[in-house]
């Protein structure tokens, strides 16, 4: 999980600062587009939440920083789903529904679920979005920690990128071999 926070971190970053230039046009990760509208949307709707909840003991970000934050949330959703397609990570929408079943009975039922999501800044349309991030995450820490995408299974990889790593490496032992063989 450390090597992963340490990767994805720095990219997220780099990604946030080129795609959120322009917060008047909304913003693009690689050929998807999230206008200003779709963006305002939910942050209206975070808005709108907070009426309806008590927050006299919640840090809420203002107007501003709720729009980055919701820019930064739809652009980590984004690459979060197009890793998952990379890596062959599926998610159906039973294992959504599970997810949310499991939160709301975590929570004290249903009607506990407004005020966590105005208390974590989460838009309700949004919360089957973020659901399906938080499951990719833990299937990649997953495959990280159980192996399945450890270095010994990295020439296993169907990805054109290992495929070309493998022949390398294995050209490279094979020079190793043929010149201290004697």
């Amino acid at each position: 999980m450390k090597l992963f926070k340490k990767l994805i971190t720095p990219l997220l970053g780099v990604l946030l600062l080129t795609s959120c230039s322009s917060m008047s046009e909304g913003v693009s990760i690689g050929d998807k587009d999230f206008s200003i509208n779709q963006i305002q949307q939910s942050v209206d709707q975070i808005l709108e939440s907070r009426k309806t909840v008590d927050t006299s003991q919640l840090n809420n970000l203002s107007a501003p920083d709720l729009l980055r934050g919701q820019a930064q949330f739809f652009i980590a959703s984004e690459i979060f789903s197009q890793i998952a397609t990379d890596l062959s990570i599926e998610v159906t929408p039973s294992e959504i529904a599970d997810r949310r079943t499991q939160i709301i009975a975590s929570l004290g039922g249903e009607s506990k679920l407004p005020a966590a999501l105005v208390g974590a800044n989460l838009a309700a349309s949004d919360l089957d979005t973020n659901l399906k991030t938080l499951i990719i995450s833990e299937r990649m820490q997953s495959r990280l920690v159980n192996g399945i995408q450890s270095s010994g299974n990295l020439f296993k990889r169907k990805n054109p990128s290992f495929k070309r790593l493998a022949q390398e490496i294995t050209l490279l032992i094979k020079k190793y071999y043929d010149h201290y063989k004697h």
